[in-house]
């Protein structure tokens, strides 16, 4: 892995980050911001990572197969758009003949908002099993305490699959 890091302030500045990783690639930048984290951006984007190469660090892996690629990007959301949120976050990931254990895995997709005190996943989407999981989530204070909401919708899945 190569990259050059560098703190201006409180500001850190991750910039041509770079390398071989899981027996594929990755490369990206990042600009954090410590005082205004949602000034903050990344854009990272990975190809051909082997889910298997992933075992050491997480057991269950050695039950995957395919190869993962994708990418993440956060920054400031556009004002015009009246975001739910000032951090927007997309990830994307692609997986080519997926499957964790007997089970097909294929992409997903999140669009997630970020404030101080609420994560908020707008859009979510897997496609897995033969069929789709798309899902609503919101984590936020009340009372006290961080509650969980999840509001998720199956289609098309193939349950046969875990057999």
């Amino acid at each position: 892995m190569d990259a050059s890091i560098h703190v201006d302030g409180r500001t850190l500045e991750v910039d041509d980050l770079q390398g071989a990783l899981l027996g594929g690639s990755v490369e990206g930048a990042a600009r954090i911001s410590l005082d205004q984290w949602s000034d903050s951006t990344v854009q990272l984007q990975w190809q051909d990572i082997q889910a298997d190469q992933l075992a050491p660090w997480w057991s269950p892996a050695t039950r995957a197969s395919g190869t993962v690629s994708g990418s993440i990007k956060a920054a400031r959301a556009d004002a015009q758009q009246r975001p739910l949120e000032p951090l927007r976050i997309d990830i994307d990931v692609q997986m080519a003949d997926g499957r964790f254990g007997t089970a097909e895995v294929r992409d997903c997709n999140i669009v997630a908002h970020l404030g101080r005190d609420r994560l908020l996943i707008d859009t979510c989407a897997f496609r897995a099993l033969g069929g789709e999981i798309e899902m609503w989530t919101r984590v936020s204070p009340h009372a006290g305490k961080y509650y969980l909401t999840v509001n998720t919708d199956f289609s098309d899945l193939d349950l046969t699959q875990f057999s």
